[in-house]
Formats: structure tokens, sequence, C-alpha cells
């Protein structure tokens, strides 16, 4: 007997669906197809930029304290990633949180307003990671070289963060472009597990993404 529910939105994204009545908390997850192997070298860490900036507001939640808040209030614990190959937006919280949870994860999605003010002060933030990681750390620093020397110069070889460069050259332009190649439906996953109300939690995917424009897989 399947653990789990598969299906697909009329515009291509994919659902999936991982029923666990016994738990007392849900997760929701949203995955896009957006990571460093879909960047060129004078963009690279565009996507991880791209991530950070979601947090920064809304059309519904116009400041990061807005999301944050909005968060905090419903008990969740909640993060994003940025990978090679993929982006995702998530958060753990009481079963009986999971509607508005659900909703606040598809609105950081489908509805970043990208506040000018914030991506300078995002790059200095994200420079200073990429310094934590990398040029503060042997270990990091041994990761990145032997990916250097494996993979050489391209997109497996370099950096999800980016380097110094291509982070100050960084434009909201270039965000927003990145943005709508990549953050499209059918390359968008959305995953639901834990206890919830499924009738409700489908209707509401359908509600907050069915209108998400088709795209293309990332190549």
């Amino acid at each position: 007997m399947k653990q789990y529910q598969k299906y697909v939105l009329p515009n291509g994204l994919r659902v999936l669906l991982v029923p666990q009545p016994a738990s007392l908390a849900a997760t929701v997850l949203v995955l896009v197809g957006a990571g460093s192997f879909y960047e060129t070298k004078k963009m690279n860490g565009l996507a991880h930029i791209l991530e950070h900036l979601c947090f920064k507001g809304t059309k519904k939640r116009p400041s990061f304290l807005g999301i944050t808040q909005a968060f905090e209030s419903l008990g969740a614990v909640h993060n994003a990633f940025t990978t090679e190959e993929v982006t995702g937006y998530f958060a753990k919280v009481g079963s009986a949180n999971v509607l508005p949870i659900l909703e606040i994860v598809a609105d950081i999605y489908a509805n970043p307003i990208f506040p000018e003010k914030e991506l300078e002060k995002e790059k200095q933030i994200v420079i200073e990671e990429l310094k934590m990681r990398f040029e503060d750390s042997p270990m990091g620093k041994a990761q990145l070289l032997l990916y250097e020397l494996m993979y050489g110069d391209q997109p497996a070889g370099w950096p999800v963060i980016g380097t110094r460069e291509s982070i100050k050259a960084t434009t909201l332009d270039a965000v927003r472009s990145y943005r709508t190649r990549h953050y499209t439906a059918r390359n968008t996953v959305v995953v639901v597990a834990g206890a919830f109300p499924e009738r409700q939690v489908r209707s509401d995917i359908k509600k907050f993404f069915g209108l998400i424009v088709k795209g293309d897989r990332a190549q």
C-alpha cells in the first residue's frame, strides 16, 4: 500500500502528499529546479541570493519582519536552502496550523517583491557567509578546491554560493529574470508531509499554485 500520493496540477506543478495521521506535526516544502547548475559563471551564486531575497517581503507581507512574525505566531520552524540543482523553502508546524503555514510558504515562493534596498544588504550577508564557509574554514576550503580539481571551470566546479565578484555584480534585473525562467509550475514540486486535512490541503495547493505560469523544466 502506498504511503504517499502524487498528482499533477493542470499547469504542470507536481504535488506529493505524505499522510502520517499519528504525527503531531506537518511539514510544507516547496522545491524549485533552480541552483548553481543552471547559472553562468557571470551569475554564479544568483540562485542563492534569490532564495535570500524571497524572505525580504511579499505583496501581502512587505517586510522580512512581517514574514518572520507570521511564522513565529504559529510556532513554526522555517528555513530555506540552495544546492546545485534545487532551491527549497520549508516550514514545520503543529498539525493544527498546517493550512496557514501552507499559505505563507506559497506566498514566499509566488509573490516576492524584492525591495531594492535589501539587495545590497543581502550581498554583504552572503559575502560574510562565503568568508565563514570557505575562507575561515580549512575543511570548507578543501571541499571547494576538490570540486574545482574534479570538475574544472564549469557549474559543477563552482561554489553554490558564488564568488565575491559574481555576488557583488548581481542586479535585481538578473534576479527577476532568473526567477521568471525557473520559478515555474513544471519546474516546481510541492510536498506536504505529516498530519493534515487532505481535502483542504489539496484545495489550497490548487488555489495558491494553480495559476503559476506553466514554464519548462530546468535544463
